[in-house]
């Protein structure tokens, strides 16, 4: 996984449209389409991006990373609202996907090793038994023990967060959907990425 900015870019034939900016750290390579950003670009592309621009990469490339003067930017005018609704959902959808896919298939492997290795010690965790099993565990006294099932505890946890999120999508998609200012959309999407940053 590589500490690096990229663009996350829907494929337009001659060139590519930016759709957002992603960080290195959030990144799985696997999924989607992007470009590789020089800090110059990627700086550009920020700025243009908190500004509601629409913002278009040339092909092909000149380097192997995106340079200033292969971004074109212009202005969105009013009868592209519908453009910057569907730019929006598409943004949320891809973020925390990309999110999603990394954060929860690694809690969901932390998770299943501590399920494992508690069974092995003799505690198989049911949802009838588990709070019978969390108090045999506690009353034990054992440190690894009970720091084996706060992991548990502790993942278990993260993934129910990550399973309540695609409601929220699915409403904030609604009032996107219903929305006719572009300010407002841009808010809309802002204050819910910034809250999910929060959790993930």
């Amino acid at each position: 996984m590589l500490n690096h900015n990229w663009a996350f870019v829907e494929d337009k034939g001659d060139y590519w449209k930016v759709l957002a900016s992603v960080k290195g750290y959030y990144l799985d390579l696997n999924k989607g389409q992007f470009l590789s950003l020089s800090h110059a670009a990627s700086k550009i592309i920020a700025d243009a991006l908190k500004k509601n621009k629409h913002i278009f990469i040339h092909r092909p490339l000149k380097h192997d990373s995106v340079q200033p003067d292969e971004i074109k930017i212009r202005s969105v005018g009013n009868n592209e609202l519908q453009e910057v609704k569907e730019s929006a959902i598409k943004k949320i959808q891809n973020v925390i996907d990309l999110n999603l896919a990394k954060n929860t298939g690694y809690v969901l492997y932390r998770h299943l090793c501590s399920m494992n290795e508690l069974g092995d010690r003799g505690y198989v965790i049911t949802e009838s038994n588990r709070e019978e099993k969390y108090l045999e565990i506690l009353e034990t006294g054992d440190e690894d023990l009970i720091s084996l099932l706060e992991n548990y505890l502790n993942t278990k946890e993260k993934m129910l967060r990550a399973s309540y999120l695609f409601q929220p999508i699915k409403t904030l998609s609604g009032h996107i959907n219903s929305e006719n200012s572009i300010e407002e959309i841009r808010r809309k999407t802002e204050n819910f990425l910034t809250k999910f940053y929060s959790h993930f």
